[in-house]
């Protein structure tokens, strides 16, 4: 048996780690959740089948990607498509489960876990038709994402920045939003929202144009772009973009030029 390209098995290390960061992220809030709250308080929903509102398969759900350190403390043909079935699947009931349906975490997981699929697939490649093909999926994965997130931002609350005032200037105890409200009166304050807003939603339309762009400098730039969205948001967000910033760390760095 052959053994794998150095550089896809560093490629998938990357790619999978990032993508538990992201997956556990907030396990210090919803471990009890999901191992407790779902069992104590269970959704009802008729209109679901009942499977997608047991409780049970939330919490298998959100557990099983633990057996992917598996796959990369011992990284094998088989282990790693095994491993990336596993978070796909995982991440797809996450999405469809009334339990973890509204956490856009299951969704970015769910499209780099069909990415993985992808790659570990052909993991014993290592032409140059690979890591091409390997890149424009990627920047496919990072522009569907946004175009969603966009989309849903194009309306009059938050091209006026009237949302993202009450979101996050009104209502965010972190910083900068706290420092901002003790230093602006609300008419700057408002101001000072309207104009994040727009460049938020033109930001959020150029990572949705990243399939039309060149990868390695579209690349650096959302890499930058999504940290920074982390930083004036949340540090929850990383559950979010953990797992899309590993995809295009691996590819931007790992990948022959």
């Amino acid at each position: 048996m052959s053994a794998l390209p150095a550089t896809n098995v560093r490629m998938f290390r990357i790619v999978a780690a990032a993508w538990l960061v992201g997956w556990f992220w907030k396990a210090w809030d919803y471990a009890g959740y999901y191992l407790d709250e779902v069992w104590s308080y269970p959704l009802h929903y008729a209109g679901l089948p009942r499977v997608l509102v047991h409780p049970a398969l939330a919490t298998v759900a959100w557990l099983a990607p633990v057996l992917v350190v598996g796959a990369i403390v011992v990284p094998r043909g088989w282990t790693l498509r095994a491993a990336a079935i596993l978070m796909t699947l995982a991440a797809f009931i996450g999405c469809i489960h009334i339990e973890t349906c509204a956490d856009a975490t299951f969704v970015t997981s769910f499209w780099v876990g069909v990415w993985l699929v992808w790659f570990t697939a052909n993991a014993k490649r290592d032409d140059a038709s690979l890591y091409m093909h390997a890149r424009v999926l990627a920047q496919l994965t990072i522009g569907l994402v946004f175009a969603g997130g966009v989309i849903g931002k194009l309306t009059g609350a938050y091209a006026s920045g009237e949302a993202l005032f009450h979101l996050y200037f009104v209502q965010k105890p972190n910083w900068p939003y706290s420092a901002l409200r003790e230093s602006l009166d609300p008419q700057t304050l408002y101001v000072v929202a309207k104009w994040f807003s727009r460049v938020t939603i033109v930001i959020e339309l150029v990572l949705a144009a990243m399939p039309l762009l060149p990868f390695r400098i579209a690349a650096i730039g959302a890499i930058v772009v999504m940290v920074g969205m982390v930083v004036v948001s949340t540090w929850y967000l990383l559950s979010v973009m953990a797992c899309l910033i590993g995809l295009l760390v691996a590819l931007r760095f790992s990948t022959p030029r």
